[in-house]
């Protein structure tokens, strides 16, 4: 009997001893379009909500794709039914998320838009017509604080896509 040991055959001694990153005597993970979709056949998905299912395939249909074969994900949608959002495989969640500039990680990975983060401050007359005349520093910057948009909340600053 052969073996094949990172493209090489090797004794059988040799391949339950394994190689750098390799459990002996276990083949590697394989991550193939069938194990990614695993799971999903025959609409299985929408198989609590068909009526969902059903107008999600119209919308594709509508919009020239055709969602035979395909799985609808929904972290894909830009919106509910988006017909982007069905896929056949790894290839067309990673042709989409280029695309769109989006950061994926996990069975598929691709690198997203990079973020320029710039000062982005509060304009001063809504400041001061929630802090009222007369209000002091102190104040407006709990106002400021408070009203700073919540993605430079998370982050600690003032941030904008660029």
């Amino acid at each position: 009997m052969k073996y094949l040991l990172n493209g090489q055959e090797v004794s059988r001694e040799e391949w339950l001893r394994g190689a750098p990153g390799i459990t002996p005597g276990c083949p590697p993970a394989a991550m193939t379009d069938r194990e990614f979709l695993e799971g999903h056949c025959n609409g299985s998905q929408f198989e609590k909500t068909p009526h969902i299912g059903d107008l999600y395939a119209r919308q594709a249909r509508a919009a020239g794709v055709d969602p035979k074969g395909k799985v609808y994900k929904a972290g894909l949608a830009r919106f509910p039914g988006d017909p982007q959002a069905w896929v056949s495989g790894r290839g067309d969640v990673e042709r989409i998320c280029r695309e769109r500039g989006w950061h994926a990680e996990g069975a598929v990975k691709v690198q997203g838009r990079k973020f320029h983060h710039e000062p982005v401050d509060l304009d001063e007359s809504l400041v001061e017509a929630e802090a009222g005349s007369g209000a002091g520093e102190e104040v407006k910057e709990k106002i400021r604080k408070k009203r700073r948009p919540p993605w430079s909340k998370k982050h600690g600053v003032n941030s904008k896509v660029v």
